[in-house]
């Protein structure tokens, strides 16, 4: 008996008066809130930015102003958690009544009854980034646009017709910039607001941005997806140069990628390499790719930043690969036009792979043109260039790899006219 009294004697000891007072509410919560019958499921965010959503038991309660004394629209709701609330809620979003609401202002954190003033978002901020990337987030919309109506449908901006909207602040709308401009409102009745600048709203979760009328663009503006200067948009695509290729085992073969944005320049985005199979070829951050064993192995080269853009090669690797020698020149032409004047490069493929082979290239005894019909130039050891000043002939071109003389090879070219 002496022992159980002195376990009792040390566990009230051990009791503050704060947390006897707490372990009192959770009972009295425990029968008046708990054992209701009035609770709802929503889902809420797992966290900033997450994107995924896990079901929560929680009460919803109308929001009154207890400055005015009045109760707030029903784009207002309170949440009265079932259990007590120990971490920050405020900037999540939730998912109640097929909508989405964001966190805005909660309050009793880590006390007995922990809750949280959601507020339903209205629109949609939708956007491409930098990258190419689609981003879409919820917003809530707290404003009355004035803006001035003009003919079809464009707007003066009014000073009292700005937006005051806020937006999770996450690694997506934290790259938001002023002057940045999305399309708001259902479809069909769609109207164009750019940010004119941001406010401190006392918190790192939400961001608070002032928005005004500006005018639509038609040409520009895709009304239905809702997306603003959407054919201006970051477009990018990506090309590996050999798309299939074939390596012995403990070899390497070097692959090329081309990353190019809308308007045919050259990107210097990052690229990742990847191996559908290490144990058959693995690839590093630079494409070159080490052959390991028997088999058929896709390396893919990608955005980093926008996996969607991308391109492959599929390499087989071989013991003992057989060796296909091809001979190619470009652009594939066999014949040249009156004043056409053309760059042609030659290649040595080896198993569809390019060889660092040079050449000796000049006019073959086979060219019936005289000289006065045609002119000919050698650029460098695998370039040269061609023109036709007269039609009725042909020129044939002797082509000789510097390091295999006995494949030498001859490419005839017509001299035509236009008609």
């Amino acid at each position: 008996m002496a022992l159980n009294f002195y376990d009792v004697y040390i566990n009230n000891l051990a009791e503050t008066p704060k947390e006897r007072y707490l372990n009192d509410m959770d009972a009295v919560i425990d029968r008046q809130f708990q054992n209701a019958s009035d609770w709802d499921t929503v889902q809420e965010e797992d966290s900033i930015g997450a994107g995924t959503y896990t079901d929560l038991i929680v009460r919803l309660n109308k929001v009154f102003d207890p400055r005015a004394g009045i109760k707030l629209g029903d784009e207002y709701r309170k949440i009265i958690y079932k259990d007590r609330q120990t971490t920050e809620k405020l900037g999540l979003y939730y998912q109640y009544d097929s909508r989405y609401w964001i966190g805005f202002n909660p309050d009793f954190i880590n006390l007995p009854t922990s809750s949280n003033i959601i507020v339903r978002c209205n629109d949609t901020f939708r956007w491409y980034d930098e990258d190419g990337v689609y981003r879409e987030y919820p917003v809530y919309i707290d404003a009355t646009d004035t803006g001035m109506g003009l003919e079809e449908d464009k707007y003066m901006a009014l000073t009292k017709g700005r937006l005051q909207s806020y937006v999770q602040f996450n690694e997506h709308t934290a790259k938001l910039l002023e002057g940045q401009e999305f399309l708001l409102g259902r479809e069909g009745k769609r109207a164009k607001y750019r940010i004119s600048f941001e406010d401190d709203f006392e918190t790192d979760a939400i961001l608070k941005l002032k928005l005004s009328r500006y005018q639509l663009n038609k040409d520009v503006d895709n009304t239905t997806l809702g997306i603003a200067n959407y054919t201006e948009r970051p477009q990018f695509t990506l090309n590996v140069e050999q798309a299939i290729a074939e390596i012995s085992i403990g070899n390497t073969i070097q692959l090329e990628a081309t990353l190019l944005d809308k308007d045919g320049q050259e990107s210097d985005k990052p690229i990742a390499w990847s191996s559908s199979d290490e144990d058959i070829a693995t690839v590093d951050s630079n494409g070159l790719v080490t052959a390991i064993d028997n088999g058929s192995v896709t390396i893919t080269a990608e955005m980093t930043n926008n996996t969607n853009v991308n391109d492959t090669s599929d390499i087989l690797v071989t013991a003992t690969p057989a060796s296909t020698i091809e001979y190619v020149i470009s652009p594939d032409l066999d014949s040249l036009l009156r004043t056409q004047d053309e760059n042609f490069v030659v290649q040595k493929l080896d198993n569809g792979v390019v060889q660092a082979e040079t050449f000796t290239i000049s006019v073959d005894g086979s060219t019936t043109a005289s000289s006065d019909e045609y002119s000919f130039e050698v650029l460098s050891s695998t370039s040269f260039n061609l023109e036709c000043i007269k039609e009725g002939n042909s020129v044939s071109i002797l082509i000789v790899p510097d390091a295999d003389v006995g494949n030498s090879f001859v490419k005839t070219f017509e001299l035509k006219g236009y008609w």
